[in-house]
């Protein structure tokens, strides 16, 4: 599997709807999720815009901090070894379309799915959870 940027993922969610319906999609939501989206995703665009997000995941550094670690250990969990070439006009790499093993997300997902203990979907019900 090649990574290859997706666009709705990385947009300004209070730009647009869309965003925040992908980010939502994603079964079951992991920590990493979450990490990413209501974390960093947020207050990104929040301090982009020079505003809170209003929606109490303000940039406290304790959740930062928290978030960035977390975000540290699962990347080292999943020890990536795949070796991206330079590409000479930039001097460096990109990222994108180097072929790389990865674990299924979509059987994760239907595993997740069929398992569930509930009708409850993602997160909604502890959006503003102390993940300090």
């Amino acid at each position: 599997m090649a990574f290859t940027y997706n666009r709705t993922f990385g947009e300004d969610p209070h730009v647009d709807s869309n965003t925040e319906e992908a980010w939502d999609s994603i079964v079951p939501r992991r920590p990493q999720v979450h990490t990413l989206s209501w974390s960093i995703h947020r207050n990104f665009y929040a301090a982009m815009h020079n505003q809170a997000s209003g929606d109490g995941t303000e940039n406290t550094s304790a959740h930062m901090r928290h978030c960035f670690d977390y975000l540290r250990q699962s990347l080292m969990c999943a020890a990536d070894a795949t070796l991206e070439p330079v590409d000479p006009n930039l001097g460096g790499v990109t990222g994108w379309d180097n072929a790389r093993v990865c674990r299924d997300y979509g059987e994760l997902a239907a595993w997740a799915e069929s398992h569930r203990v509930n009708n409850l979907r993602g997160f909604s019900h502890m959006d503003n959870a102390d993940h300090q």
